[in-house]
């Protein structure tokens, strides 16, 4: 065993503590065309999981997605409006999770339930 796992008494290895790095997109990154791409492939390795598996994955998506615009708007490689833009087409909110549902179809991906 790795002396860097850590073996309390009840015998459950406690992994060591990650080190939380902040992606740091770059020009080409933060084109809204690749995030789009990006943001219709991302999940397709997962397909065959369960609905619950899926819904998850897909919120762990929409506040990477959300993430990623607010810091491409914060180093000035994307215009805010173009930002708003890019957020509401792929069903983002403010606040990185589902947007909420609006009057009609959008072609934004589906509300996921927490």
């Amino acid at each position: 065993m790795p002396a860097s796992l850590a073996v309390p008494a009840g015998g459950i290895a406690i992994p060591p503590p990650t080190r939380v790095e902040r992606f740091n997109p770059d020009a080409k990154v933060c084109q809204p065309a690749a995030i789009q791409a990006g943001f219709a492939r991302q999940l397709q390795p997962w397909s065959d999981q369960p609905p619950a598996v899926l819904e998850r994955l897909r919120q762990v998506q929409l506040e990477m997605t959300h993430a990623t615009v607010q810091r491409c708007v914060s180093k000035g490689l994307l215009s805010a409006a173009d930002a708003a833009d890019l957020e509401r087409k792929l069903g983002l909110s403010s606040n990185g999770g589902p947007a909420p549902a609006a009057g009609g179809a959008s072609g934004a991906a589906a509300p996921i339930r927490p």
